[in-house]
């Protein structure tokens, strides 16, 4: 299994404040942060797992504190480190291997900056190649409107996109 990790170019570290992970895998929805790496490389952390179906008021309590917590650096891992780095979303999937998890795995990324929240959901292209950004997806909305967020997140991970 490859690690989950996403390489963040040094314009995208400038633009990206905040930014958080959610997947949905079955009827679970996962938040998570994703963290910058000393060397740069973003890593996905501290997945929240909750079901698509918990309130959404406490969604877009999981979702800030995911946007918030994303701020921080972390030391790089070392190679012996890099080995089961995402064991930690497919506890949260409740699914035994990262196959499993990307058998049905939908991704929307949720970044917060310059006054503005965006969603962009990736397309599944299985668990050899990962995920891929749709860019004519992106939603856009207040930075403050975290209520109108969940409402389209979860419309996204329900696989209802524009």
């Amino acid at each position: 299994m490859r690690p989950v990790a996403v390489i963040v170019d040094t314009y995208m570290l400038t633009l990206m404040k905040q930014t958080a992970v959610s997947y949905r895998v079955k009827d679970k929805l996962i938040i998570g942060s994703l963290v910058r790496t000393s060397m740069g490389l973003g890593l996905e952390v501290d997945p929240r797992p909750l079901m698509m179906t918990t309130p959404n008021d406490d969604v877009a309590n999981a979702l800030e504190e995911a946007l918030d917590a994303s701020g921080k650096v972390v030391a790089h891992p070392t190679q012996d480190q890099w080995k089961g780095f995402f064991q930690p979303f497919i506890k949260a999937a409740a699914v035994r291997s990262f196959k499993a998890f990307m058998t049905d795995a939908i991704m929307v990324y949720i970044s917060r900056h310059d006054a503005q929240l965006e969603l962009e959901p990736y397309r599944n292209l299985g668990p050899k190649n990962g995920f891929e950004s749709i860019p004519s997806d992106v939603i856009v909305l207040p930075a403050e409107d975290l209520a109108g967020a969940v409402s389209e997140l979860k419309a996204l991970l329900d696989g209802n996109v524009r």
